[in-house]
């Protein structure tokens, strides 16, 4: 179900797919990654933001997932490359997961403080961003940061 993600070796300049499950992630290349995938990364990015040992078991935690389910995700991304663990369980992301995490954070973070700021109740607000975060373009949100930043100044 997880797209191979490009390496050094097998890089694909261009993916096309027009399945709504999919986004297109420029960092590096472009390449499609599952927002799933996204989700996945984004919530170890922030559990290793609040403490710096994070296990499969606090991301199954903090999901509202197995610990079996949660396994078999951590294996499909160890073989991609994005995350490895450590022989206590630590879960250490790679530079290139970190990239997509952070992000993918970054929006979460501003949109949430912005639906906030209009008035959105807390919870709503967290919801709307995640739905928002993985489907809005570069561009969309550069332009949103610049709109916001001129209404506050």
């Amino acid at each position: 179900n997880f797209l191979p993600l490009p390496r050094e070796d097998n890089v694909f300049p261009y993916i096309f797919c027009l399945c709504k499950n999919y986004i297109n992630l420029c960092l590096n290349g472009d390449f499609m990654i599952q927002e799933s995938i996204e989700n996945y990364l984004e919530t170890i990015y922030m559990l290793k933001l609040k403490k710096s040992n994070v296990r499969a078991v606090d991301v199954a935690e903090e999901m509202g997932y197995s610990k079996p389910t949660i396994s078999v995700v951590i294996k499909k991304l160890k073989e991609q490359g994005l995350l490895s663990v450590e022989s206590d369980g630590d879960i250490i992301l790679s530079g290139e997961a970190v990239k997509i995490a952070s992000h993918i954070y970054e929006r979460h973070v501003f949109l949430t403080r912005m639906f906030v700021s209009l008035g959105v109740d807390k919870e709503t607000a967290a919801e709307d961003a995640c739905k928002l975060e993985h489907d809005i373009s570069d561009e969309t949100f550069e332009r949103i940061k610049e709109h916001a930043k001129k209404v506050l100044e």
